[in-house]
């Protein structure tokens, strides 16, 4: 077989041009879930850490019940809140404004149930059985609400909860953050064993 000078001068421009990456179609489904996976977390360990703001988040996960006598509704408030409603101001003090809301509305009243387990150290994303057609929700995220262990060496410190919780989870652009951007190490899930990974 004989190669020709125009073949090689033609693989050698297709070899140094920029291919554009494609991804998988599930890929914005997946990196949206391990964001919001994240958050939870990170919700969880402020509400470890003794101010009034993890006072309130506390209350919440005791009793996430809405007002309307839903059993998730104050959850699903703060979930949904895009820095301008009733918990905007604790949510901006954790997260940026560009990283809210946690869950859109179509999320919220379409898609996922809540549920938080008072008794594990694990979440989960659990599918709901379909019994029939025009199901409301599909998932179920279970958030895990343990007692918080003593803080300690042994466990996890403060600093350890102050870490995790000021992690970013996006750039500006709305780019989960994982691995190294610009000197720092981002992960998804929370690098301390005693802070509980959420549902994703």
């Amino acid at each position: 077989m004989k190669i020709t000078k125009g073949f090689l001068e033609n693989w050698q421009q297709v070899k140094t041009e920029k291919k554009e990456v494609t991804s998988h179609p599930s890929e914005q489904f997946v990196h949206q879930l391990m964001k919001q996976g994240k958050q939870l977390s990170q919700l969880v360990a402020r509400s470890w850490m003794g101010d009034e703001i993890a006072l309130q988040l506390k209350n919440i996960f005791i009793d996430p019940r809405g007002e309307d006598g839903s059993a998730d509704g104050k959850l699903k408030q703060l979930l949904g809140d895009d820095g301008t409603g009733e918990f905007g101001k604790l949510l901006l003090s954790i997260f940026n404004d560009y990283e809210l809301p946690i869950f859109d509305e179509y999320e919220l009243t379409q898609v996922y149930s809540f549920f938080i387990d008072w008794k594990t150290w694990e979440g989960s994303l659990d599918d709901i059985k379909q019994p029939y057609f025009n199901q409301e929700k599909y998932f179920n995220i279970v958030i895990p609400y343990p007692p918080r262990p003593a803080l300690g060496e042994s466990t996890v410190t403060l600093e350890q909860l102050e870490d995790w919780v000021a992690q970013d989870v996006t750039d500006q652009q709305g780019n989960l953050l994982i691995g190294e951007h610009d000197g720092k190490t981002y992960t998804v899930f929370p690098p301390y064993p005693y802070i509980p990974p959420t549902c994703c």
